[in-house]
């Protein structure tokens, strides 16, 4: 009774008796009117999404989280709403700036690694802030390299060990390396630096870009894209619990092409990998259009297959977003199918074969741009930049395990007049956390917005 109107019935208001249809008898209270609302079920042609409740049928009160579609409106919409009014909690974001990070603390603090100004002009420094859950700030903004020979610090990430420090690594342009490179360093519990940043890529002549700092249990892996060969490739470095880099750098990528907006995860892969691993997924011209394209190493970096294919569509796919479930990978992207651009994940598991199909996460007339996934151990959060109504504002969806789309897209805020871009979300035990770029008559430069989406988990 939940099917879709079929052709082979009388459609018709609810006191139309649908009984003698064509091809199928629907005489049946229940396949009519089974809960007595006065709305004819959809296999009777009617707008009744079930027939059997009574408190379920258009223009009913949707209830937040019950598990319901109760105004037949496309899914229980609770799922993923606001929980409460955005705030800033930042000032003004440096000049250009397009980048933050995030890591949820045991006791689901959220602690952010960004760039602000140094109040001498444009130039940022990477900062560190500490948050509650409903964006109180519990520890303020500190600046966590102040070396006075950087030039430029930007695109901040950061990542918790175990031992309860921060890991944190940025570009930076100092002398001898102008066009920049990847530095990395430890910060306490509330941001005071715990020494002096170290530079973790072994050449400085190539713009390294796209940082990612990860925790793999013993020790940090940092991620990152650069030029050295001519070419755009993904490049990882390992680094010890105290800050000390191990080894050389490691090249990830494997295309004869680029490998551009290359981002990282760590996960678990079975034979011929029987570990713990690190993914890098990326946006690959090998094949002369854009396809998403990942790869997975050991953390010594002694095993590192072939790169797989996690894209074949047309639109070009490109930009992604990757999060490890605990048995496959899900990777978000956005590609232009049809005309306007759309958000689409892929599952893939251990090794890199496909777990199903994948999901259009939007299908609307405005353009969907730079997804941001997260799991929260039942489902998915995808935040994403959408143009539906006008200026770019940030919606906010949940997938199933299975893939499936769980109610509408919301908005993250009520704010719809200024530009608001760039989101990222994570899970903080009992609720998406979206962070983003608002552009909302401050100044010419963003500020960070935060809300917490219901998790209904």
């Amino acid at each position: 009774d939940g099917d879709a109107p079929r052709a082979d019935v009388f459609p018709g208001p609810a006191a139309r008796d649908c009984a003698g249809g064509a091809a199928r008898n629907c005489d049946g209270f229940t396949d009519r009117d089974g809960d007595g609302d006065g709305y004819v079920s959809y296999a009777c042609g009617g707008d009744d999404c079930d027939p059997t409740d009574g408190g379920v049928h258009p223009g009913a009160a949707e209830v937040a989280c019950d598990g319901k579609d109760n105004d037949c409106a496309g899914g229980d919409e609770g799922y993923g709403r606001m929980m409460a009014m955005d705030v800033a909690v930042s000032e003004a974001m440096a000049a250009g700036e397009i980048y933050q990070n995030a890591a949820v603390t045991s006791d689901g603090e959220i602690a952010v690694a960004l760039v602000v100004p140094d109040g001498g002009g444009e130039m940022g420094r990477v900062a560190f802030l500490r948050m509650g859950q409903d964006g109180e700030i519990t520890a303020s903004t500190k600046i966590v390299d102040g070396d006075p020979g950087s030039t430029f610090q930007a695109q901040p990430s950061i990542a918790l060990s175990d031992g309860g420090e921060f890991g944190v690594a940025w570009v930076d342009s100092r002398p001898g390396h102008e066009a920049g490179a990847i530095y990395f360093t430890l910060v306490d519990a509330v941001g005071n630096p715990l020494g002096a940043g170290i530079m973790m890529s072994d050449t400085a002549a190539v713009a390294p870009t796209d940082p990612t700092v990860l925790w793999a249990g013993a020790e940090f892996i940092v991620g990152w894209t650069e030029s050295r060969s001519g070419r755009i490739e993904a490049y990882a470095a390992r680094i010890d619990a105290g800050g000390v880099k191990i080894g050389a750098d490691v090249l990830l990528s494997d295309s004869p092409g680029n490998a551009y907006s290359a981002v990282f995860a760590i996960g678990e892969a079975p034979v011929p990998f029987p570990t713990t691993v690190v993914s890098a997924a990326w946006t690959d011209d090998r094949s002369g259009s854009h396809q998403i394209h990942q790869r997975r190493a050991t953390l010594d970096f002694s095993l590192v297959p072939a790169s797989r294919e996690v894209t074949d569509y047309p639109g070009n796919p490109s930009v992604p977003s990757m999060v490890w479930t605990g048995s496959e990978w899900a990777i978000a992207w956005h590609y232009n199918p049809l005309g306007p651009a759309d958000i689409g994940l892929s599952r893939v598991d251990g090794l890199g074969n496909p777990t199903g199909g994948y999901t259009l996460v939007t299908d609307d007339p405005g353009q969907s741009y730079h997804p941001s996934i997260a799991w929260n151990g039942a489902e998915f959060g995808v935040a994403f930049e959408d143009t539906r109504s006008g200026p770019r504002r940030i919606m906010f969806v949940k997938v199933s395990a299975a893939g499936e789309k769980i109610g509408l897209e919301q908005p993250v805020s009520e704010f719809t007049i200024d530009d608001q871009r760039f989101p990222l979300v994570v899970w903080t035990g009992d609720r998406f956390a979206v962070f983003w770029h608002d552009y909302r008559g401050v100044g010419t430069e963003p500020w960070l917005y935060y809300n917490a989406m219901g998790g209904c988990s």
